[in-house]
């Protein structure tokens, strides 16, 4: 059985909706109710996505490397 490309599109958003940060909703409310500055809320997104593309490049950094040292267990 074959996994379409939509299929996995589909997967990504569910897991993107399911899995949310307890606190970065906690923040992103009590800016909406007044609570806390907007300015808040746009530093969280600046952090999220700085971190998200680090852990990206990080993770292609060590996945050939990775890559080999397994597979030399099994040449």
């Amino acid at each position: 059985m074959f996994i379409t490309l939509s299929e996995f599109d589909a997967i990504g958003m569910n897991n993107g909706v399911e899995f949310i940060d307890p606190k970065s909703a906690i923040i992103t409310d009590q800016a909406l109710m007044g609570k806390r500055e907007y300015g808040d809320v746009k530093a969280l997104v600046v952090l999220l996505i700085t971190t998200k593309i680090i852990g990206t490049l990080l993770g292609q950094l060590l996945f050939l490397p990775a890559a080999k040292i397994i597979a030399s267990f099994y040449s």
